[in-house]
């Protein structure tokens, strides 16, 4: 070998040396070469970022797609190397990417994302739905029904039944029943006269009561409240009835957080009246537009109180801590609502769904549907449960609106999730079938 040609290897392994010292160097500085970017206009250096993924439940596979050539880009991430979440993608380069989740048994996830220069972009409180076949388990025409809270059980008005969703156990409740309701979460009111109660499996006859009829019930421990000439308060144990608040033509009512809230209707008016709690004073009277149909909603501990109006569809809200008689806000066209919390709730009017704010008085619309909204419930994973006539879809708030289809059936209706928010129940019908479905979104 000549000295001319050993010196000329010593030159190329230097150039090679120096390139790629220089080349992982700006990679562990979070540089890299980008040849593309020169393309367009850009430098060829670029800084690169970091995209964190994480998914519930985990073990999700990722891909990534670069937006601008549709090819993976980062060499971490390709078709022979899978990476699963949670995981942290290094030295992307800046752009707008796609990132796609997929989970054996789960609605595949997709999702647009942008990449700053040295920056972190995070991805990790994404909520996969398993994609299941929906379970008939009560096969009738259902009509009206109605669950209780987290869906524990659930009323069928027309077949007179009680059923537990737990244990598919089914109670009969009897003929002569013409209305049914609850109470709460171990109690139904039948024909307003007769409690029965389902975690003892006894009746509670109250026509001895002066009331024959109650007007208004709610239970709150085992106290009884009802309307007769003002509040009525019977207790299940002692069995001591008591007139604890005189007051005439009551409409609907509620107590809570140190307050009296009575909804009243004169010859002339409806009036929205606070009372203390303590020497049951009145403090404020607001006037209402004239109607009978108003209910008071409980949301929770809340300085707000919300009046919903089945007649005009509106929400009156009253912000107990302001001194002024009037409303704190009215929110028009509420064909149906859900709160996210006390201060704020999910509502639909047609072919669109909102948020409201009750503290800044504020709707924000949440999307514009091609087919009408019959019913939402709000999901604690900041998604939103929404059915059409024929459709029931997730929509996934946090990332882009993101929506996916999980049911389609015919008569879609009556949709409720149940205390842990992991099975949906609802009433549709298919070709084969009609009734009650159950599905396991998660």
């Amino acid at each position: 070998m000549s000295y001319r040609f050993r010196n000329f290897l010593f030159f190329i392994f230097f150039v090679v040396f120096v390139i790629l010292t220089t080349v992982f160097s700006l990679y562990a500085s979070g540089y890299k070469i980008s040849f593309y970017s020169i393309i367009k206009g850009q430098s060829l250096i670029q800084k690169t970022g970091i995209l964190a993924v994480d998914s519930l439940p985990r073990g999700a596979d990722i891909f990534i797609t670069r937006q601008s050539n549709g090819l993976f880009f980062d060499d971490e991430i390709n078709k022979n190397k899978k990476i699963k979440t949670p995981y942290k993608i290094k030295n992307l380069l800046p752009g707008e990417y796609m990132l796609t989740l997929n989970f054996d048994g789960y609605w595949p996830w997709q999702q647009k994302f942008y990449i700053n220069p040295g920056q972190s972009t995070y991805m990790e409180d994404i909520v996969l739905f398993k994609k299941d076949l929906p379970v008939s388990f009560f096969n009738s025409a259902v009509s009206d029904i109605e669950f209780n809270y987290g869906a524990q059980k659930i009323i069928l008005d027309n077949e007179k039944r009680l059923i537990d969703l737990k244990s598919g156990q089914e109670i009969y409740l009897g003929e002569g029943i013409d209305s049914i309701d609850f109470l709460d979460s171990k109690r139904v009111l039948l024909n307003n006269s007769l409690i029965f109660d389902y975690s003892k499996n006894k009746y509670i006859d109250l026509s001895f009561l002066s009331d024959k009829r109650l007007i208004q019930p709610k239970i709150k421990g085992d106290d009884l409240f009802y309307i007769n000439n003002g509040l009525q308060r019977y207790n299940l144990f002692s069995e001591k009835q008591e007139m604890i608040f005189s007051l005439e033509n009551v409409i609907d009512y509620d107590f809570y957080n140190g307050f009296y809230f009575f909804i009243t209707k004169d010859k002339d008016k409806s009036s929205f009246k606070i009372y203390s709690y303590k020497n049951k004073e009145l403090i404020r009277e607001i006037d209402l537009p004239m109607s009978d149909k108003y209910q008071i909603i409980n949301p929770g501990a809340s300085a707000f109180v919300y009046i919903y109006n089945k007649d005009f569809k509106n929400f009156y809200i009253i912000n107990t801590s302001s001194k002024f008689n009037s409303y704190w806000s009215v929110v028009n066209d509420v064909e149906g609502f859900d709160f996210i919390d006390s201060n704020n709730f999910i509502y639909f009017s047609g072919f669109e769904i909102y948020s409201f704010n009750s503290v800044l008085a504020e709707k924000f619309l949440l999307g514009r549907f091609e087919e009408m909204i019959k019913s939402l419930i709000w999901h604690p994973k900041n998604y939103i449960i929404y059915s059409t006539d024929r459709d029931i879809v997730i929509l996934d708030l946090k990332y882009d609106k993101y929506s996916i289809k999980i049911v389609s059936l015919n008569d879609v209706s009556n949709i409720s999730l149940d205390k842990k928010s992991s099975i949906l129940y609802f009433s549709g019908k298919n070709d084969a079938q009609e009734g009650l479905f159950r599905l396991f979104v998660q």
